[in-house]
């Protein structure tokens, strides 16, 4: 029997968003007290990670020395491990997250943003769940229809996870104005990807910044 065929369905994009946005997103987590959900998005952020990539850290994956901290993630898209440096103040609240929820973290299987949530089979959160939690965060702040907008192909695009991935790129390459040093930090297999986010660089609010600057301004409360 053959499927019936109807209207090819648009697709659905994760847009840019401003780093008041982000700020914004940050509050609600913490105001609400799902401090887990804060410093899942924070990491992201600070990082230029894939949702991917930052649910499955591990403590094993965290080398913690006093202002020398190093993480070790493996690539979503090409199994590729690199190494990143990570913000002193974030691995100080890594620390102290670690130390607060220790049993829970072992009970997972020591992952950093574990879950209990059946539906999360490996342990940690998934990346649906991050979405969900990110449009949960922009439909209290603004209200369901805030972000959503559509091109001239109907496309539609709001703001989602890779948001903040984006984000953290095209401040990085407007500070550092260095698109090689950009591509080796967030692990682009080819410049010529990189080079995307450049159009993208000076839009209204994704200006300064640097690795510890950018993560001074993405923790949105001291």
């Amino acid at each position: 029997m053959k499927k019936a065929i109807g209207k090819k369905q648009k697709k659905q994009y994760d847009r840019f968003m401003s780093i008041s946005e982000l700020k914004e997103i940050l509050e609600y987590f913490k105001r609400t007290k799902q401090y887990k959900y804060y410093l899942l998005f924070l990491t992201q952020s600070s990082l230029s990670l894939r949702i991917s990539e930052t649910v499955a850290i591990q403590v094993k994956d965290i080398k913690f020395k006093p202002k020398n901290t190093t993480i070790q993630i493996r690539l979503a898209k090409t199994d590729r491990i690199i190494i990143k440096k990570v913000p002193e103040k974030l691995a100080i609240l890594w620390q102290e997250y670690i130390i607060k929820y220790k049993e829970h973290i072992i009970n997972r299987d020591y992952y950093l943003f574990y879950s209990f949530n059946p539906r999360c089979s490996k342990g940690h959160i998934s990346k649906k769940m991050g979405w969900l939690k990110i449009r949960e965060a922009v439909k209290n702040i603004w209200g369901s229809n805030y972000d959503t907008y559509q091109d001239v192909k109907n496309n539609k695009y709001r703001i989602g996870t890779h948001s903040l991935r984006r984000l953290s790129i095209t401040r990085l390459l407007k500070i550092s104005k260095n698109i090689f040093f950009v591509q080796d930090w967030v692990g682009h297999s080819d410049v010529k990807i990189t080079q995307k986010y450049l159009n993208y660089s000076d839009l209204k609010d994704n200006q300064e910044l640097y690795i510890n600057d950018l993560f001074k301004e993405l923790q949105a409360i001291p």
